[in-house]
């Protein structure tokens, strides 16, 4: 019936629409869009890393207490590291 072509045809046309304004915004988006995919990346990788360092903690045998000798070490090693990354950043 007439009614059931024009439904097909206003699907088909909403559906080419959709598809339009997608592809445009993908490619008006697709700087922010690699942005995004890259920092997924880079998050999934991290998240990885900190894994495999937990394991290995995990692994390394028996806990004991940090003592103040301890601390201080990782404070100052803190402290180091976010100077190195600091100046890395400033640097052009």
């Amino acid at each position: 019936s007439d009614g059931s072509r024009l439904y097909c045809a206003r699907q088909h046309w909403l559906t080419h629409v959709d598809t339009s304004i997608l592809a445009y915004h993908l490619v008006e988006n697709r700087g922010a869009l690699m942005k995004r995919n890259i920092g997924l990346s880079q998050r999934r990788s991290a998240k990885e890393a900190l894994q495999v360092e937990i394991l290995k903690g995990i692994g390394s045998g028996k806990a004991t207490p940090m003592t103040d000798k301890d601390w201080y070490t990782l404070r100052a090693e803190v402290v180091k590291r976010h100077a190195e990354r600091k100046k890395h950043i400033q640097t052009p």
